[in-house]
């Protein structure tokens, strides 16, 4: 094709019955790329055009409404185009200046690697937006690695149609916005949105309001993780999230910095929140000496968390505060640091002056008021050794903002898990497991610090196939030294029980190495042979095993152990030995009932005898009960109180002059 238009069109006019891939080459295409409904497009012929690396710049003057985009999907599906410039041409109107238009169900599109141009204006008007969705159910596109440079009044526009008509599962990966001059993003009425990654900067000279990111009327799960925002007055502003208490969605491991040392300044805002949870963050509200400053506005909600979170507010009014929670239900708030040395600590339905008045109104009882000492916006790393260490788990927050490891037990509070000084302390990470020799990984990675492993290794994270012991050496950015091991033993498994014979009844000892293994017993009718299984055991955490097999034998038993590792299986003849007439004996004596849980009768049948010792054993061979019972006379009962007895399997031996016959019972 000699134009992508032409390429478009033919798509557009007969669709396609494969996988189809255009390579584009370098130059500068004076032309619109209109894609439409494709037919035949799905996961399987997907439809890719790929810019020349050298840069293909796809550019379009508008004259008025009806041609006013440069890029357009309406109803289109399945698409990737990767590594493009699109821009604005010279000619055409200044009035239209719209970008890129996708609407009409626009679903499963790739845009990777990217740059947009935006049109640079302060003009409010739809017509000078620099991307534009608008209607409900443009589902799961991805947006990965491009930028948004400049932008008017809106920059990024994505709006759905309503509160039940919203954009489901799109993602954002990577992105930059930068330059926007009211709102960097605007997402309206989205379900189940990802936002990571991300990073929002505003190089506007305007000292009004602004928003970096704007999120309204978000359902189900949504994320906000990993992202740099520096935007002035409401650098974070989310509203009416309605999450899932199932699926809770997350603000994570963003570095936040609100505001240009001047002015109005809020660093996170959030309204009516539903199941949320805002962890890990670092903000800096960056407001003017005698101006409103919000470290965090936390208004209202339900089923809310705000915790690890890194608040900095160096100067405001002395009336704002660091964190503003009118409601005492619904925010979850502890284990932050809050540093505001002009203004209020906070508000939780009263006015905080400090950390001790905080925790006074029952909020932050595991929370500091340390200066981390930022000095640099765009570098907003501490080594306060007060909040090293000093989280408390976050399951679903495993990395930090640069991608290290978290510590899972004691994480740092903020967005970056850094290593302190000499006072500080560190953790190598988690044991390791083995499994049949195979390479695993141990350690923690953490930007900024050197490693020494006894293995000579010299990176945060390695890789080991032996047992041992694992001893790491870290100098930390922070000037501290420490040392530390990591244990590594085999979790491969095996197979090994003996046992021990109780008359018809066999007691099994599993010696089985064991990490959380998993067990099933198997015994078979056939002397030597696994064929017609009398019974089948599964067990988690029991190990070993007692069975009543009602003869002799001899029988056929086995044990078999598996985990992640492996599955192994061992069998063993198993014979029994029986007393003089057991049989006899033991069709004189029942046990009702069975199982039981508080008295169990012994009943005797034509008993011919007038006294018989009875012992009680548990699976691990311990007396719990013994007695002799006595006159008899042929018929009668007798009853033994089990209710203080724990819940399991126990074997209830009879003992006469001649004869002895073993019973199993089940207290439940």
């Amino acid at each position: 094709y000699l134009t992508i238009a032409d390429a478009v069109s033919d798509l557009n006019a007969f669709g396609v019955c494969g996988a189809v891939h255009f390579d584009v080459a370098a130059g500068t295409y004076n032309e619109q790329m209109t894609l439409g409904k494709i037919d035949g497009a799905s996961a399987t012929n997907t439809i890719t055009f790929a810019a020349d690396t050298a840069g293909v710049i796809v550019e379009y003057g508008a004259s008025g409404s009806a041609d006013n985009w440069v890029l357009s999907l309406n109803a289109t599906e399945w698409v990737t185009i990767d590594g493009f410039t699109f821009q604005n041409a010279s000619g055409g109107s200044s009035s239209y200046r719209a970008l890129c238009l996708m609407d009409g169900g626009s679903s499963n599109n790739t845009f990777s690697n990217n740059r947009f141009n935006f049109y640079n204006t302060t003009s409010s008007s739809s017509n000078t937006r620099g991307w534009t969705t608008n209607s409900a159910d443009n589902n799961y596109n991805k947006f990965l690695n491009n930028e948004f440079i400049n932008g008017g009044y809106y920059g990024f526009y994505f709006r759905g149609g309503g509160t039940t008509a919203t954009n489901k599962g799109n993602e954002f990966d990577g992105n930059l916005f930068d330059g926007a001059y009211y709102y960097a993003t605007y997402f309206y009425y989205g379900t189940d949105m990802k936002f990571n990654n991300n990073t929002i900067l505003d190089h506007s000279s305007s000292t009004t309001t602004g928003y970096g990111l704007f999120m309204y009327y978000m359902y189900g799960h949504t994320e906000v993780i990993g992202n740099y925002i520096d935007y002035r007055y409401y650098c974070v502003r989310l509203y009416y999230w309605y999450g899932d208490q199932n699926n809770r969605s997350i603000v994570a491991n963003n570095m936040i910095h609100a505001g240009r040392g001047s002015y109005t300044t809020y660093g996170l805002y959030m309204y009516y929140l539903e199941y949320v949870d805002a962890v890990h963050n670092t903000i800096w509200a960056d407001a003017g000496p005698s101006s409103a400053c919000y470290g965090v506005y936390a208004y209202n909600g339900s089923q809310n968390t705000f915790m690890n979170n890194i608040v900095y507010a160096p100067q405001g009014s002395s009336s704002y505060y660091g964190i503003y929670s009118p409601s005492t239900t619904a925010w979850t708030i502890d284990y932050n640091n809050v540093y505001t040395p002009t203004m209020r600590y906070g508000y939780y339905g009263t006015v905080c002056q400090d950390l001790a008045a905080w925790q006074s109104a029952g909020a932050g009882m595991n929370s500091y008021d340390a200066d981390p000492g930022f000095t640099k916006k765009d570098s907003m790393y501490t080594c306060l050794d007060t909040i090293n260490n000093a989280g408390t788990p976050i399951p679903s927050v495993t990395g930090d903002f640069q991608g290290d490891n978290r510590n899972l037990t004691t994480p740092d509070i903020g967005a970056d898990e850094f290593i302190g000084g000499d006072s500080a302390t560190f953790d190598a990470g988690p044991d390791g497991l083995l499994c049949n020799g195979n390479f695993i990984e141990i350690g923690r990675n953490i930007t900024g610090a050197q490693f020494i492993w006894n293995t000579l290794d010299t990176t945060g994270i390695i890789m080991v196939n032996t047992v041992g012991d694992y001893t790491v050496s870290v100098n930390s950015a922070c000037g501290g030294a420490f040392l530390d091991v990591v244990t590594v033993t085999d979790n491969t498994p095996n197979a090994v029980f003996s046992y021990t014979n109780s008359y018809y009844t066999g007691v099994f000892k599993n010696t089985s190495r064991t990490v959380g293994d998993l067990y099933r017993w198997v015994y078979y009718q056939d002397p030597a042979a696994k064929i017609n299984p009398m019974d089948t055991v599964w067990t988690t955490k029991q190990k070993d095993q007692v069975y009543y097999f009602g003869d002799n034998g001899p029988h056929y038993v086995c044990l078999t152990t598996y985990n992640e590792c492996d599955t192994v299986e061992i069998c063993h003849v198993w014979t029994g030995t029986v007393g003089i007439n057991e049989g006899n004996l033991s069709d004189a004596i029942s046990l009702i009932p069975n199982p039981v849980s508080d008295r169990l009768t012994v009943q005797f049948n034509n008993f011919s005898g007038d006294r018989i010792n009875v012992e009680m054993t548990n699976v691990q061979g311990q007396t719990v009960y013994s007695n002799q019972f006595v006159d008899i006379n042929g018929n009668g009962n007798r009853e033994i109180n089990v209710s203080s007895l724990n819940k399991g399997m126990y074997i209830v031996k009879f003992t006469t002059e001649n004869e002895v016959i073993a019973k199993q019972i089940i207290v439940q």
